[in-house]
């Protein structure tokens, strides 16, 4: 099989016409919800918080945006817990008839930049969610040291398997801290209490790649993950270093082969495009037979959102 990702559109970035919505639309998490596409996101109020929301999509036409949610859906974490600073909404799944919304819990620290834990927050009625609890669903470890965040998942034989960005090292580039991170994986029967073997699912390809945020999808016999990866310097503007979305198949979830030029999607070539300089935090809905990807583009989301289909040759 070789896969192509037709580009769709550009669907959504803030336009400051809500108040606490300034800039980016990060980390867009879609699901079938009232015969709409209900996708979950995170906008800025200011440079340095991130809070969560959502948008309802017409099916047929995701680029037509039917509702625009005004107002948070969760709110920070007290002072000292793992998400005071920032929340954003990651692969939204449904789990015994409830919606189960795992996110990414960020909070600043003084030695580097931040910290980063995986929450999980619950809803009957894809609005008004409670958080299960005040520390994360899935932290740091003994083994995961250094941050965990950005979770991709598949249900396959009865079990969850989550898929996770975990931590590497900090690099201190240009009088700058900079985080590596790999994907690893865990497994659940219940979407709380999680097991991991703490071995890396996508192996960097140096010490300053960076690979993150998988979606996973089985096809036939074979499943299928597309993620992002870049460098650790220069990654901020447009060039080689910059988020890209690569590409890994496995036939177990267990062994995952890279294959980032078999990906099907690249940047745009029109420099004017709003994903022309860099693509990345992919999720991935399976709609009618049809697959789309949602995923971010320039300024690491601050362009916004779109969506393509998956083309199968």
């Amino acid at each position: 099989m070789q896969f192509n990702w037709e580009k769709k559109g550009h669907i959504f970035k803030p336009d400051g016409s809500i108040e606490w919505m300034k800039s980016h639309a990060q980390g867009p998490g879609p699901i079938v919800w009232n015969g709409n596409i209900r996708t979950y996101f995170a906008a800025r109020p200011s440079k340095n918080l991130t809070l969560p929301t959502f948008i309802d999509l017409e099916i047929d036409n995701p680029t037509n945006i039917l509702y625009i949610h005004k107002s948070p859906i969760l709110e920070l974490g007290t002072p000292g817990t793992f998400d005071e600073h920032g929340i954003i909404p990651r692969a939204p799944i449904m789990i015994n008839g409830r919606l189960y919304m795992y996110y990414i819990g960020w909070s600043r620290r003084t030695s580097v930049p931040y910290a980063l834990n995986i929450g999980l927050a619950i809803s009957d009625d894809g609005t008004n969610f409670k958080k299960y609890s005040e520390g994360p669903v899935l932290g740091v470890d003994k083994m995961d040291a250094l941050s965990v965040t950005a979770p991709g998942f598949i249900y396959h034989n009865s079990m969850f398997y989550m898929f996770y960005t975990a931590g590497l090292k900090w690099f201190l580039l240009n009088n700058r801290w900079e985080h590596t991170y790999t994907i690893r994986m865990a497994v659940s029967k219940d979407g709380i209490n999680w097991e991991r073997d703490f071995k890396n699912a996508i192996e960097p390809k140096n010490e300053f790649e960076c690979t993150s945020a998988p979606a996973i999808v089985q096809i036939e016999n074979e499943f299928h993950m597309w993620y992002s990866y870049k460098g650790s310097l220069d990654f901020r503007n447009a060039g080689d270093e910059s988020y890209r979305l690569g590409y890994a198949t496995s036939k177990d979830l267990i062994n995952w082969e890279r294959k980032d030029d078999l990906a099907g999607i690249n940047v745009s070539e029109n420099k004017e495009a709003w994903d022309s300089e860099m693509i990345e935090y992919g999720t991935i809905i399976e709609i009618n037979n049809k697959h789309y990807l949602f995923y971010n583009g320039n300024g690491f989301s601050e362009s916004g959102f779109g969506y393509a289909e998956l083309k199968i040759h």
